[in-house]
Parts: C-alpha cells; sequence; structure tokens
C-alpha cells in the first residue's frame, strides 16, 4: 500500500487534476522500470504469521534493516511501520505482507540486483530470529483470524469498509500477496496506448504468472485465488475499465473516473480521517462531510488515485497490478514481460487486427478487414496467390501487390467499407462509441436474463465482456461431444425457434457451451425468448 503523499498546494480549479497526471510525462531516455512485491513473513518455530511486535515479528526486522543498512524510519502515531533509502521504501500490507517497493531503475539488471539486495538482508536478520518468507499470492493455510493487523490508519478504515461493498475485501487486505511493475509514458498518446495494452493483457499476466492454488489449507480450485478474490471486492474501483478503450481517453476521462470513486479517507496531521463512501467532487466544492468549508490540496488528489485500485492503475506512472507475488525469477520475468511490451515501439503496436465487417458494420457479406503492421508482412500471404506476387515493387508493398487484387472474386464488398462505417456511425445519435456501449450493455443484460432463466453460472466479469458473451450450457442438458462434432442443439435451435447461436463442445474447461452477440438490431426480448427455448429443450420449468 502506499504511503501518504505530500507535497502540492490547493486545488483552485479542476484541470490541475489532469495536470497532476500530466506531469508524469517524459523522454523516453528517462524512463525507468519500478518493480513492488510483497511476501508473507511467518515464525518457522510454529509457522504462524509474524505479529507485529515481539522477539520474532516485523517490527524486529524492519528495526534490524533500519540499524544495519542505512534505511530511514517511517512512523505513523510512533509506530515503526516502513523504510526508505534511495528511493526505494518498505511498506506493511494489513495482515503483515512485507513489501519492497523499488526506486525507478533504468534496467531489468538493475531491478534484479535490488531485489537480490533486499532478500539478501532480509534472509540474514530472519534467520537469526528465526523467521522465514513464502512468495505466494495467498495465504496457503493460515485462517483470517490468525493474520496480525497493522498499526496503520488508513487499513483500519478499509477494513471496516469492505463488507459493505463486496465479500472478499478483507481476503484481499489480510491474505493475498501481489507483485506490481511501474512504467513511465512520454506523452498523453503514449499513456492511453500503454494502458490500453495494460488492461488487456493483464489477464495474460495473470495467467502466466498464477501462484495462489491453495487457500485455508487446502486447494481452492483456482490458479490464481488472489485473482479470484480481486471479482468480488469493491465494483466501484476494481475491475478491467472499459472506458479507456473509448475514443476520447486521456488525462482528463482518468479524472472524471476517479472523481466516481468513493473515498475512504483524508491524511491531516499525521492521522487519517474517516472519508468512508464520501464525494471528492463534493471536496472540490468544500462541501466533504469529512471536513466541512475545507478544500483538497494535490496531495489529497495523489492519495485519493492510489485508493482505486483496478487491474492497471495510472498515477505519474502506470502501475501494472494483475500478478500474484512468486519467486525472484518470477518478479524479474514479470517487469521484462512488462518492459518488453511497452518500452519496445514495435512490440506496442499491433501486429494482427483483424476481423468480418458484415455482422459488425452490417457490410455486405464476404468483406472483411486484414491489419499486418509492417515488419510482419513479410511473412503474411494470401490462400489464393496471384499474379501480384511477381509484379516488380515500385511504391506498394509486397503485402499490398498480394493481396489488394488476387483475381478470383468481386472485390464489391471490400470497396463498400468506407461508406459502410460511416452509416452505420450515423444510424445512433453519440456514433460509435454509443453503438459500442449499447452493444456492450445489451450482451451484459442477455447474459443476465439467461443465466438466471438456466440457473448459470457467470464465467467472467462484466468488464471482460465486449458484445459476445459465452455460457456453459449444464451437464445433466447432453452430452459432451468431441470438439469438431457439430452439436444437435444448434440445428433444434434454428429449425425449430428460428434462433441462431453458436453451441459447441470444449475439452477445457470440459463442457458443452453457446454464445450470444449483441447488435444494434438485436432487443431484450430476443433474449427472453432464447431463454424460454433453451429452458423447454432442457427441461426447466
Amino acid at each position: 500500500m502506499s504511503i501518504p503523499q505530500s507535497g502540492g498546494g490547493p486545488i483552485e480549479h479542476p484541470e490541475q487534476m489532469a495536470a497532476y497526471l500530466a506531469a508524469g510525462c517524459k523522454p523516453e531516455s528517462k524512463w525507468r522500470i519500478g518493480t513492488e512485491h510483497e511476501k508473507f513473513g511467518f515464525c518457522q518455530a510454529n509457522q504462524r504469521p509474524l505479529p507485529y511486535s515481539g522477539p520474532c515479528s516485523i517490527k524486529t526486522i524492519l528495526e534490524a534493516l533500519r540499524d544495519r543498512f542505512g534505511w530511514s524510519p517511517v512512523l505513523e502515531a510512533d509506530k515503526l511501520i516502513g523504510l526508505t533509502r534511495n528511493g526505494a521504501n518498505i511498506s506493511l500490507e494489513p495482515g503483515g505482507q512485507f513489501e519492497l517497493s523499488g526506486a525507478p531503475l533504468e534496467t531489468i539488471h538493475d531491478t534484479a540486483n535490488e531485489l537480490n539486495q533486499h532478500l539478501d538482508e532480509l534472509r540474514g536478520i530472519s534467520d537469526e530470529i528465526g523467521a522465514g518468507f513464502i512468495a505466494l499470492g495467498a495465504a496457503p493455510i493460515w485462517s483470517h483470524e490468525t493474520m496480525p493487523v497493522m498499526p496503520k490508519g488508513r487499513y483500519t478504515l478499509m477494513t471496516d469498509y469492505m463488507d459493505r461493498v463486496g465479500t472478499m475485501g478483507k481476503f484481499m487486505m489480510y491474505r493475498t500477496s501481489c507483485v506490481q511493475v511501474n512504467l513511465d509514458f512520454s506523452s498523453e498518446a503514449d499513456m492511453v496506448q500503454k494502458m490500453r495494452v495494460a488492461v488487456a493483457l493483464q489477464p495474460i499476466a495473470t495467467a502466466l504468472f498464477a501462484n495462489s492454488p491453495f487457500f485455508d489449507g487446502l486447494p481452492n480450485g483456482h490458479k490464481s485465488w488472489r485473482s479470484r478474490v480481486w471479482q468480488d471486492l469493491d465494483a466501484d474501483r476494481t475491475g478491467m475499465l472499459p472506458f479507456i478503450f473509448e475514443p476520447g481517453f486521456g488525462f482528463e476521462a482518468w479524472v472524471e473516473y476517479a472523481l466516481d470513486v468513493p473515498m475512504y479517507f483524508v491524511y491531516r496531521d499525521g492521522r487519517y480521517i474517516d472519508a468512508l463512501g464520501q464525494s471528492f467532487r463534493d471536496f472540490l466544492q468544500g462541501k466533504l462531510p469529512a471536513l466541512p468549508a475545507e478544500r483538497p490540496s494535490l496531495s489529497d488528489w495523489a492519495d485519493h488515485l492510489t485508493t482505486i485500485f483496478p487491474e492497471a492503475r495510472l498515477k505519474t506512472f502506470i502501475e501494472m497490478r494483475g500478478a500474484d507475488a512468486g519467486q525472484t525469477d518470477h518478479l524479474c520475468a514479470l517487469s521484462a514481460f512488462w518492459v518488453g511490451l511497452c518500452y519496445d515501439k514495435t512490440a506496442l503496436d499491433a501486429a494482427w487486427v483483424t476481423g468480418n465487417c458484415h455482422k459488425w458494420l452490417c457490410a455486405p457479406k464476404g468483406s472483411a478487414f486484414l491489419h499486418v503492421r509492417n515488419d510482419r508482412q513479410l511473412d503474411i500471404h494470401p490462400l489464393t496467390i496471384s499474379h501480384g506476387m511477381s509484379f516488380p515493387l515500385d511504391d506498394t508493398t509486397r503485402f499490398r501487390h498480394e493481396f489488394d487484387w488476387t483475381g478470383t472474386r468481386d472485390i464489391s464488398a471490400w470497396c463498400s467499407l468506407p461508406v459502410t462505417i460511416e452509416w452505420m456511425a450515423n444510424l445512433v445519435e453519440g456514433g460509435w462509441p454509443a453503438i459500442m456501449k449499447h452493444n456492450h450493455e445489451l450482451a451484459i443484460e442477455g447474459r443476465r436474463i439467461l443465466c438466471e432463466r438456466l440457473g448459470l453460472a457467470i464465467l467472467c466479469p462484466d468488464e471482460m465482456i465486449a458484445c459476445i458473451a459465452t455460457m456453459r450450457i449444464p451437464t445433466e442438458a447432453g452430452t459432451v461431444l468431441p470438439v469438431h462434432e457439430p452439436d444437435p442443439l444448434h440445428k433444434v435451435l434454428q429449425e425449430k425457434y428460428g434462433i441462431q447461436v453458436p453451441v459447441w463442445s470444449w475439452e477445457s474447461p470440459h463442457g458443452r457451451y453457446f454464445r450470444i452477440s449483441a447488435q444494434v438490431y438485436n432487443h431484450v426480448d430476443e433474449y427472453h425468448y432464447l431463454a424460454d427455448a433453451l429452458a423447454a429443450e432442457f427441461g426447466i420449468k
């Protein structure tokens, strides 16, 4: 968790909040890499979590690090709760998870050296007092009651609030650990591109570095229980944030989002003032119930930004927040993963984008598009090789020569695409952003209708749905078929009810599935009709 922010004058106009974020822009030569990693401490004698104080404790370790290795203390109400040294800091998570927030460093090798130095310092002290550390995304055997509580006012407020807004907030606070990578951006446009890549690929990072299969002493059925916990924590401040993919996203859009996230606290004179659930917008107007007639400073704004917990978070840098804590080589690999994607412009740009246009653009059948990044075009060829392959090159690329005209089909449908895009945008007030919003919301509503009517589990959070949603058919409703064998339910729906939806079997996760989609011409009544048809076929009253 972040320590209280300091500095910054009063917020006198709203533009200052976006300017605060924009101040993080820096030239590529000054880009740095920051890593944050947490770990659980325990007493080797009894394998219980490290308490805050005592001979074998977190406080003892902090004091030894301070006295032996030049760390400076961070105090709250005269309690030692952290350390700082050369741009790095050590802090405590609510359940005593021991976190190193590394300094901004130039290379992955530097971050690895910093991590190894930290672990060496920690290991020597821990061995002396009989403590140990384990790097997992979730506490494997300890119950909530056995976890210590760190003496930090922020955590007291958060603990009281979590049960009001979700079911797993206290699990996250006291019994999970993560690793995080922090990266820079050069401009607003660069930030937008990196945030979109960060959010889109967080599920990949979560899967690659999943490391929390145990909880309460048993396998929990998940590769990453920590990730599961975050799905039912506090919907106002967590998730995948679809709005960052909308046109016009930038610093101001993030400010508008953050202003709508309920507050936790205001930090004044070394203590946390309870502002749970209150509005930063009211704070800007001098109407915050916790501090009547007082207006916020930029440090209050910076504090508020630390209470937002999406999978990727924007401050004056970008935080990648989706991975479980793990062993040393995994921590360094996560940094390499994100640096390789975000600090290499070629890797950051999309390599391939393709899609059919007859459905989503209402274009003639047979129309589609394929975008291939320049450095990949030499590896991509059409299935039908045309005379263009042997054309001499002029100012047109080989890729264009081969794909533009294969000589085997009418290209009229392709030529219609620019007009189709414009025509679709004019169908709905608000254009394409409004269409995308409509389709997303209709797909979510359609999924809800079907899952409630049929008693189906929701397979993923709303934030992971664009305009298509997949549901698993109950096992008692039929046999799972080989993957490529046609499912008879598809034909029944089509011929008996006039419904066209894909139905198929899959090996892993094993089961039968069906899929719905949503477009501007669809209506919510169609999903009710599909639900009733499936209920009839499944024998559900």
